[in-house]
């Protein structure tokens, strides 16, 4: 006789209470928040045919995270439809990691994409504007993408999250929605991503636990970026993000 989320949180111990989530009852680890893999590849296809607009944003760092979104221009709803996470002992170069980034998109590498990156990380900004890449036989490989610094002020970025997660009226649907495989962020929505527990057993909402939060600053570069700062242009002159 138990809803859901009181057998995970009570009995089961999957998840904190939805007080302490920072996205609380605006995210569910299940649809239509998250898309199943037959409708992944669908709209993969579509996306690819008509060109759909892409945002990235990324944190830098030890734990690297990338959030890669499109949007649905017929029904304005935002896709994240991969990510690109690693946390290990051993670090990457920044090169590596951009390749990897270039490498790793299901859609292709588009010089298109809109990219925000962690406002803190200037210097891994400027790097990859343009790098080399030397494989293992002394091939030099050369890449470069063009990143401005995100919008970071933290609590007005979750609040356009949470504006994109609430569901609409007339649809029921959700403006920001996660495709299954992107497993690391929705862990991250749905249990990780927490507000500063209190003595008494409260939770502190004027407080966010630093931890655990790299994908979700990531989708906050990317699209309260987008929302406030919109289309850039770069020093070749070109309107970028724009086809």
């Amino acid at each position: 006789n138990l809803d859901k989320d009181t057998w995970e949180t009570q009995w089961l111990n999957l998840r904190p209470q939805a007080g302490a989530l920072v996205y609380g009852n605006f995210f569910r680890d299940e649809p239509p928040y998250v898309v199943g893999t037959a409708e992944a590849e669908v709209l993969l296809q579509r996306a690819k045919e008509e060109q759909w607009l892409r945002v990235i944003g990324i944190d830098f760092g030890s734990n690297f995270y990338a959030c890669y979104l499109m949007r649905d221009p017929h029904t304005d709803i935002w896709y994240q439809y991969h990510e690109y996470w690693y946390s290990a002992d051993k670090d990457l170069s920044l090169p590596q990691h951009g390749r990897n980034l270039i490498k790793g998109d299901p859609l292709g590498w588009s010089d298109a994409t809109f990219i925000y990156g962690d406002p803190s990380g200037r210097q891994a900004i400027r790097d990859l504007e343009y790098f080399v890449f030397t494989q293992e036989d002394g091939t030099i490989e050369e890449y470069g993408m063009i990143i401005s610094p995100a919008a970071n002020d933290v609590y007005s970025g979750i609040n356009i999250i949470k504006s994109l997660l609430t569901r609409r009226a007339h649809d029921q649907m959700p403006r920001l929605r996660l495709f299954h495989r992107c497993a690391r962020m929705r862990l991250e929505m749905g249990q990780l991503y927490v507000h500063k527990s209190m003595k008494d057993g409260t939770y502190s909402r004027d407080v966010i636990v630093k931890k655990d939060d790299h994908g979700v600053d990531s989708c906050r570069y990317a699209l309260a970026s987008f929302e406030t700062l919109g289309v850039t242009i770069v020093s070749t002159g070109r309107l970028k993000g724009v086809w």
